[in-house]
């Protein structure tokens, strides 16, 4: 168990940058509609 825990420490520690991309583009998909109708909304300034 307490391997696991190092493993996962090590991980988040090496890959941060790349999980949080993947983190970031999994909300812009659940969220896209939101995000359309607020990107239209402020290129018409809205």
């Amino acid at each position: 168990m307490k391997q696991l825990i190092v493993d996962l420490k090590n991980l988040f520690r090496n890959n941060w940058k790349f999980l949080l991309i993947i983190f970031i583009i999994i909300l812009f998909i659940l969220n896209y509609n939101e995000v359309k109708i607020g990107i239209i909304d402020g290129w018409n300034n809205k």
